[in-house]
């Protein structure tokens, strides 16, 4: 009867999962989705999705010709934590004043956005300012800035590894 108790003990040491998972088992499971840390600009074994390489003055346009430049973070570099961004607006070099702006964090390997959503404000013209950009896990993130700028609207998309 001892033998059998041994045995029932054992399966569940082995079996159980006690919902906690620790560094060890994150590592892994990120090394499973083909990430390795500090593999900033690699493709997304999931997604495709190639990952910019943060820097000030990092620029993107979207399809419909407006751009974004990325001036600053806070903190920088981009850590698993919520951030500030400076960013401008622009219809080729000239700064856009007055625009909506909505900054949209999202994970596409999770599917699952921010836990708050950051609020734009116009800090100057063309210039602007989102916070909390709240990237709280490790992974893929884009982010999607949509704009309306008078009658001209776009997205424009970044997207970063956040490794630490």
């Amino acid at each position: 009867m001892r033998g059998r108790w041994m045995v029932l003990a054992g399966l569940c040491l082995v079996g159980c999962d006690d919902g906690e998972t620790g560094a060890a088992d994150m590592a892994h499971a990120h090394a499973d989705q083909g990430h390795t840390p500090g593999d900033l600009g690699a493709a997304d074994g999931h997604t495709g999705i190639q990952g910019d390489t943060w820097a000030p003055g990092l620029t993107k346009m979207g399809a419909g010709g407006l751009r974004v430049r990325l001036l600053a973070s806070d903190p920088d570099p981009l850590t698993r934590t919520q951030h500030t961004w400076d960013f401008a607006v622009l219809e080729g070099d000239a700064e856009l004043a007055e625009c909506d702006v909505t900054v949209t964090p999202f994970m596409p390997d999770h599917g699952h956005g921010a836990n708050t959503a950051p609020t734009v404000t116009e800090t100057g013209v063309g210039a602007y300012r989102a916070a909390p950009i709240d990237l709280f896990m490790r992974g893929l993130w884009t982010v999607d800035f949509d704009l309306t700028c008078g009658a001209r609207s776009d997205t424009v998309q970044f997207a970063f590894w956040i490794e630490d």
